[in-house]
């Protein structure tokens, strides 16, 4: 069971009554497997666990560590993205309680990025910095049918 201060220990155990066994907690952190909000299972191209960890940090008055693992159907560059925007959405909210909003973040991004690799939409990358990999920059273009 993770140790942590009785406000994080409040939000871990509302975590626990929203999300059930869907939630997994353990000594660092807390974690989910993740998939977009689809009309049935089929439908859904993309998934990944998301774990914040709150252990050995200053949390919430620091940003809990954020790290996506087991990703599928995302490749590199969707994978960056959406790792990005759950660091910054967690840098803008230091002081407050995140880890629900950034479960809630990260499900909605696999929903509106829900398409099979090189169909419905294809994702043109490059970097902004040219030693950071994880800086791409992704333009989101339509397919011609």
């Amino acid at each position: 069971m993770l140790s942590c201060n009785e406000d994080v220990a409040l939000e871990i155990e509302a975590l626990e009554a929203t999300y059930g066994e869907e939630l997994t907690t353990d000594e660092s952190g807390v974690s989910m497997l993740l998939r977009p909000l689809v009309d049935a299972p089929n439908d859904a191209y993309v998934q990944c666990e998301l774990r914040l960890g709150v252990a050995g940090t200053a949390y919430p008055q620091q940003s809990p560590s954020i790290q996506l693992q087991d990703a599928k159907g995302l490749g590199t560059c969707r994978f960056a993205a959406l790792e990005a925007r759950l660091r910054e959405e967690a840098a803008s909210m230091l002081g407050e309680m995140v880890l629900g909003q950034l479960f809630e973040s990260a499900k909605d991004w696999l929903t509106e990025h829900n398409w099979p690799a090189g169909e419905q939409q294809r994702s043109f990358c490059f970097c902004v910095y040219d030693t950071c990999a994880c800086s791409c920059v992704c333009i989101l273009v339509p397919t011609s049918a």
